[in-house]
C-alpha cells in the first residue's frame, strides 16, 4: 500500500487530479475513513478534474446516491455512512448501478458492506490525525 500527504487542501488536489488521470473506466472506489477525513472533498476534485463544475458536486450525506454524467456515462457517487443494513442497499438500487454504463462509483465508508463486483475496485483509506495530519492509503 502507497501512502500520501494530503493534510492540505492543494496536495488533496494535486493527488486527486494525478490519480484519476491515471484510472481507465469503469472503475468502483471504495473510499474509507475517519469523518471529515477528506473523502467527499476527494471525490469533489476528482470530478472536476473530469469536467464537472466542482460547485455542482454536494455530498451524498442525505440523498444517499448522487448521479453525475460525465460524456455520455454515468458518475455516482454514493454515502453509506446512514445505510443501516444489505436489504436497505437492496431497496435503494445500489447493485442495479453496477449494471449501467457508467464511468465511475465512488463509495463512502464501502467498509460497511462485502461490496463485491467485477468491475475493477480501489481502495483507499483517508487517516486523520490527532495533529492534524492526513494521509491516504491506495
Amino acid at each position: 500500500m502507497t501512502a500520501v500527504d494530503i493534510s492540505t487542501l492543494d496536495k488533496l488536489n494535486d493527488f486527486s487530479k494525478k490519480f484519476i488521470g491515471e484510472l481507465p473506466e469503469p472503475a468502483v472506489l471504495l473510499l474509507n475513513g475517519d469523518l471529515s477525513a477528506g473523502k467527499t472533498q476527494f471525490v469533489k476534485y476528482c470530478l472536476a478534474h473530469l469536467g464537472l463544475n466542482e460547485s455542482e458536486v454536494s455530498s451524498p450525506s442525505y440523498s444517499i446516491i448522487n448521479k453525475y454524467e460525465l460524456g455520455g456515462k454515468d458518475v455516482y457517487h454514493i454515502d453509506l455512512y446512514r445505510v443501516e443494513s444489505a436489504d436497505e442497499l437492496e431497496q435503494i438500487g445500489f447493485w442495479d448501478l453496477f449494471e449501467s454504463d457508467f464511468a465511475y462509483v465512488f463509495i463512502e465508508w464501502a467498509n460497511k458492506f462485502d461490496i463485491s463486483t467485477q468491475h475493477k475496485t480501489h481502495n483507499l483509506n483517508f487517516v486523520k490525525g490527532s495533529s492534524g495530519e492526513r494521509t491516504l492509503g491506495y
